[in-house]
């Protein structure tokens, strides 16, 4: 039952034993029928709401942070910097998993941390070695390589991003008729 409602009929219950409506025994079986409410649930989706913008805006920080003084890297440093980059993402994951699988804030935000962080670890190495200029592939490789992370971490903003970045792939990329039939699989 919703949350909401179950909060509202606890609030009705004096009144309704009050005017005789029900007996006063009644009110702790219906209250141990339904359980706790828990008050919190505003403060929890907010919480959440704030935890993911606050991830995804710390990882773009990152980037930014390495990008400044890009052109002074060599390549070495780098690849260092795109393996590092992943590699605290998985750690954060990791941790949230672990740790803090029942909080939905930690779980959220840390996939979403991992969603950006194997992007732009799949865009440095790209753009260190040249290995392709295509949007789309990238996109495509992405998304492929994030398949695991919706379904480990079970929560939805993996799902979310998974399927904004599918939808980014079909429209910048030309299709062809099995390209078409892939379109589903994915």
């Amino acid at each position: 039952m919703n949350k909401k409602a179950v909060a509202w009929l606890y609030e009705q219950l004096p009144e309704l034993v009050e005017k005789g409506i029900i007996p006063g025994g009644s009110i702790e079986l219906i209250q141990s029928h339904y359980g706790p409410v828990d008050k919190r649930f505003s403060s929890r989706t907010a919480l959440t709401l704030f935890g993911l913008i606050g991830a995804i805006l710390i990882g773009l920080g990152i980037i930014l942070i390495f990008a400044h003084n890009w052109e002074q890297l060599d390549k070495m440093a780098r690849t260092v910097i795109a393996v590092g980059i992943l590699l605290l993402g998985q750690n954060v994951a990791g941790i949230a998993l672990w740790f803090k699988k029942d909080t939905a804030a930690w779980t959220e935000s840390a996939s979403a941390f991992l969603m950006v962080t194997i992007g732009a670890s799949i865009a440095i190495i790209g753009q260190t070695y040249h290995i392709a200029d295509d949007f789309s592939n990238y996109i495509l490789i992405w998304m492929l390589v994030s398949i695991p992370v919706v379904y480990i971490m079970d929560v939805k903003t993996p799902a979310l991003l998974y399927l904004i970045g599918v939808t980014i792939w079909v429209v910048t990329k030309e299709t062809s008729d099995i390209d078409k039939q892939f379109i589903w699989i994915l």
